[in-house]
């Protein structure tokens, strides 16, 4: 059987929006940089084909907003002396993520059918063969954490004996979230809602259950969400809630008692209780009790630094007297109180703008991230170039680019 030119430049994409959102530490650099970089040289020679893109309003729109992040970041780095490696976190938005999108856009602008959602989910089941399979054999997953502690230092070592399945740059926070989300998106996209729709559905969502419980979380704000904003049906809704919650408790009562002197069950189920707990009154034990303790919450003591920041994080014991991964916390202490309002201004305005798609699975992803994104922002930083905005933002301007590309057949295929 011979592939086609088509096909194999479609494979190509797909392993480009894999490497795109979860970075795996497959080279020296950031693979994101060599894409991005690529993206950018090739819209260069390119021009007259991506121009559609570039001068609709709203893609101007998005690249101006995103550009005044590390702008912004720039200056208070500067005038306080700090490193301008703090830069890189909003910088890579522009120069990796934005260039690469948009040539996606322009690519699949000629399918008939939504393909960036059959490219996210086979990105989504790629990584979640390889968290599995590391899952089940630890000289795989040891293989895979040898490469990443090379490149994200040794914390992939320390959570090993109960996460840190799988091969990602973030496989405790976004890139275990990310595939909460996709799960989301596979249930709606797909036609059929059948067992093997819904047991596919399970095998994306719990590869991020295994590896960060706040999957969970972002899993239950996705179910409020639909059930208020998607353009289904009830019958459908409730179709869709109960065999996907009903086989989801079914799986993890299995796990449960089949597993239940394995770390990592026992790591989730402590999880879950602590959830518990938490709509109970009781945050004393586990991460809300983390939390909850204003210690963590420490901002700068000029009202000055409070309000324009300091150019600096407090992420990972990078400041010697205080630490915090609270994500805002954090934010607040890079550009202050205006830079976080900033964060949440830019990025909501392209919820926003997904939220009004006439596509029922762009407009589901708009309202989720819209309520995703500042819960989120309480457990680590997403507001940046993390893997659940790299995927975002992909779709969004996919979603965008079959608009402005409609009926010009303008495109590179």
């Amino acid at each position: 059987m011979c592939i086609t030119l088509k096909q194999l430049k479609t494979i190509w994409f797909i392993l480009l929006t894999f490497f795109m959102i979860y970075s795996p530490p497959i080279l020296p650099i950031n693979v994101k940089h060599i894409i991005g970089i690529g993206s950018i040289f090739w819209i260069i020679i390119n021009w007259r084909y991506y121009k559609y893109v570039l001068k609709n309003k709203t893609v101007k729109r998005v690249l101006v907003l995103f550009s005044l992040l590390p702008i912004y970041v720039f200056l208070i780095a500067v005038a306080n002396g700090e490193k301008l490696t703090i830069v890189s976190f909003y910088l890579y938005v522009c120069v990796d993520l934005l260039p690469f999108a948009i040539i996606l856009s322009s690519y699949l602008s000629c399918f008939k059918e939504n393909y960036i959602y059959k490219i996210v989910i086979i990105c989504s089941a790629i990584e979640a063969i390889m968290v599995y399979l590391s899952f089940f054999n630890e000289s795989i997953q040891m293989f895979f954490v040898g490469i990443m502690v090379e490149t994200y230092g040794d914390i992939f070592e320390k959570l090993s004996d109960k996460r840190m399945f799988g091969f990602a740059d973030s496989l405790t926070f976004s890139s275990a979230v990310v595939q909460g989300v996709i799960s989301w998106i596979y249930i709606l996209w797909v036609r059929k809602k059948n067992i093997a729709s819904v047991m596919f559905f399970l095998f994306i969502l719990l590869s991020g259950v295994i590896n960060a419980r706040t999957t969970i979380v972002a899993f239950f704000i996705g179910l409020m969400v639909y059930i208020i904003f998607a353009k289904r049906s009830l019958v459908e809704k409730m179709v869709i809630i109960s065999f996907g919650g009903g086989a989801l408790a079914l799986i993890a009562y299995y796990c449960m008692l089949e597993f239940e002197d394995n770390l990592t069950m026992k790591w989730i189920n402590e999880g879950i209780n602590e959830i518990i707990d938490m709509t109970q009154g009781d945050t004393s034990t586990g991460y809300f009790s983390y939390v909850t303790d204003l210690g963590n919450y420490l901002l700068p003591a000029n009202i000055e630094d409070r309000i324009l920041g300091t150019g600096k994080r407090v992420f990972g014991g990078e400041n010697m007297f205080f630490s915090s991964d609270i994500g805002f916390i954090n934010d607040i202490w890079i550009g202050g109180y205006f830079f976080t309002i900033m964060l949440f201004a830019v990025y909501e305005y392209v919820f926003f703008e997904m939220a009004k798609s006439e596509n029922d699975i762009a407009s589901f992803l708009g309202r989720f991230m819209m309520v995703l994104y500042p819960i989120l922002d309480v457990k680590g930083q997403v507001y940046m170039i993390s893997d659940i905005t790299c995927m975002i933002i992909i779709v969004f301007m996919v979603d965008l680019g079959r608009k402005i590309y409609n009926g010009k057949n303008k495109t590179i295929n």
